[in-house]
């Protein structure tokens, strides 16, 4: 993994300006807009914090999936990535529906299929199906190692080159939290300098 020099601070203390002085530097690649991954709201440390339980896991995962869609909206190569990663660390999965995946990701939906229901219970109408994927996973053991793999393709992705020769150092923008800079290398094959 090439050098990287991760760039951080609290709102409004500067460290934009720092990222965009080391793009002047030859020798350094900056990737353009924060790098956000790890420690977000619904990021990899929410996901990996969440894989305790079979309820949490299965709401970490759809949550996961729709964070990585909004950072990168319609593009199909990090929808990709993500399926990837998803699918080396989710143990079961199965088509169905679940309430309790509904009332966290959807509380109007739950209210539309109550609804239905009592509608139903007069027969008028037959109930509509909400079926779709539900994943699970509890703890899984490869959980890092997946993790580091995701990061690295997502920075690919984003037009790092990891097997270059160039001696460019990487630079990554709000990477960390800023009282917390060692918790990306859990996540990452990244040496903070």
């Amino acid at each position: 993994m090439k050098k990287t020099v991760g760039v951080c601070g609290y709102v409004s203390t500067g460290s934009s300006a720092v990222v965009d002085l080391l793009e002047e530097f030859d020798d350094a690649q900056v990737v353009n807009g924060e790098f956000r991954f790890a420690y977000y709201p619904d990021g990899l440390e929410d996901l990996q914090f969440n894989l305790k339980s079979l309820h949490s896991s299965a709401v970490a995962i759809k949550r996961f999936r729709m964070f990585a869609k909004s950072v990168f909206p319609k593009n199909a190569e990090i929808d990709r990535i993500t399926d990837d990663f998803l699918k080396k660390i989710v143990q079961n999965k199965w088509c169905g529906s679940s309430n309790f995946i509904d009332f966290y990701l959807n509380p109007i939906g739950v209210y539309i299929k109550k609804t239905f229901r009592k509608i139903r219970a007069n027969k008028i109408f037959n109930e509509p199906t909400f079926d779709y994927d539900i994943e699970f996973s509890v703890m899984p053991e490869n959980f890092d190692e997946a993790a580091k793999i995701f990061i690295s393709d997502i920075l690919s992705a984003m037009g790092v080159n990891n097997n270059s020769n160039e001696e460019k150092v990487l630079v990554l923008n709000q990477s960390f939290l800023a009282r917390d800079p060692v918790k990306i290398s859990s996540f990452t094959r990244i040496r903070l300098l």
